[in-house]
Protein backbone atom coordinates (compact mmCIF):
# COMPACT_ATOMS: atom_id res chain seq x y z
CA UNK A 1 0.00 0.00 0.00
CA UNK A 2 2.80 2.62 0.61
CA UNK A 3 1.72 3.55 3.88
CA UNK A 4 4.07 3.66 7.58
CA UNK A 5 1.77 3.40 10.07
CA UNK A 6 -2.15 3.21 10.64
CA UNK A 7 -4.72 3.88 13.18
CA UNK A 8 -7.49 1.44 14.03
CA UNK A 9 -10.58 3.56 15.68
CA UNK A 10 -13.73 1.54 15.27
CA UNK A 11 -14.66 0.45 11.45
CA UNK A 12 -12.47 3.38 10.80
CA UNK A 13 -8.74 3.15 9.82
CA UNK A 14 -6.20 5.68 8.81
CA UNK A 15 -3.49 4.91 7.06
CA UNK A 16 -0.19 7.19 7.47
CA UNK A 17 2.34 7.94 4.62
CA UNK A 18 5.31 9.11 6.99
CA UNK A 19 7.38 10.40 3.56
CA UNK A 20 5.30 12.73 2.86
CA UNK A 21 2.69 13.33 5.74
CA UNK A 22 -0.26 12.25 4.02
CA UNK A 23 -2.95 10.59 5.75
CA UNK A 24 -6.19 8.40 4.49
CA UNK A 25 -9.23 7.31 5.93
CA UNK A 26 -11.00 3.69 4.73
CA UNK A 27 -13.87 2.29 6.29
CA UNK A 28 -13.80 -1.46 6.57
CA UNK A 29 -16.70 -4.10 7.50
CA UNK A 30 -13.93 -6.81 8.89
CA UNK A 31 -10.46 -6.02 10.22
CA UNK A 32 -8.48 -9.40 10.51
CA UNK A 33 -4.73 -9.79 11.58
CA UNK A 34 -2.79 -12.44 9.90
CA UNK A 35 0.75 -13.52 10.27
CA UNK A 36 2.43 -16.44 8.74
CA UNK A 37 5.31 -17.69 6.57
CA UNK A 38 3.22 -18.04 3.36
CA UNK A 39 5.75 -16.57 0.34
CA UNK A 40 2.79 -14.98 -1.20
CA UNK A 41 1.31 -11.81 -1.50
CA UNK A 42 -1.96 -13.50 -1.74
CA UNK A 43 -4.98 -14.06 0.60
CA UNK A 44 -7.15 -16.85 -0.50
CA UNK A 45 -11.15 -15.80 0.32
CA UNK A 46 -12.62 -17.69 -2.17
CA UNK A 47 -14.99 -19.53 0.49
CA UNK A 48 -15.95 -16.23 2.11
CA UNK A 49 -18.68 -15.22 0.30
CA UNK A 50 -19.68 -12.43 2.45
CA UNK A 51 -16.09 -10.12 1.67
CA UNK A 52 -17.07 -7.05 -0.34
CA UNK A 53 -13.51 -5.77 -0.03
CA UNK A 54 -9.97 -6.88 1.19
CA UNK A 55 -6.96 -4.88 1.58
CA UNK A 56 -4.38 -6.43 3.52
CA UNK A 57 -1.88 -4.33 5.89
CA UNK A 58 1.55 -5.77 7.27
CA UNK A 59 4.59 -7.55 5.84
CA UNK A 60 3.95 -11.26 5.53
CA UNK A 61 7.88 -12.10 4.15
CA UNK A 62 9.58 -10.81 7.49
CA UNK A 63 7.68 -12.43 10.23
CA UNK A 64 10.17 -11.59 12.91
CA UNK A 65 8.19 -10.93 15.68
CA UNK A 66 4.93 -13.21 15.00
CA UNK A 67 4.26 -13.34 18.78
CA UNK A 68 4.15 -9.59 18.90
CA UNK A 69 2.20 -9.36 15.53
CA UNK A 70 0.03 -12.06 17.73
CA UNK A 71 -0.78 -10.07 20.49
CA UNK A 72 -0.82 -6.73 19.17
CA UNK A 73 -3.78 -7.88 16.64
CA UNK A 74 -5.56 -9.46 19.37
CA UNK A 75 -5.55 -6.61 21.76
CA UNK A 76 -7.38 -4.73 18.88
CA UNK A 77 -9.33 -7.29 17.90
CA UNK A 78 -10.56 -7.27 22.10
CA UNK A 79 -10.91 -3.34 21.93
CA UNK A 80 -13.30 -3.23 18.69
CA UNK A 81 -15.63 -6.30 20.52
CA UNK A 82 -15.28 -4.42 23.81
CA UNK A 83 -16.61 -0.84 22.19
CA UNK A 84 -19.47 -2.82 20.34
CA UNK A 85 -20.52 -4.35 23.68
CA UNK A 86 -20.69 -1.53 25.40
Amino acid sequence: LGYEGLKINGKQVQLVNLADNTKEDWEFDRIVCAVGYHQNDTIDISEVDSVKKTYVVGDNRNPRDIMQALYEGMMVAYDLADSFIK
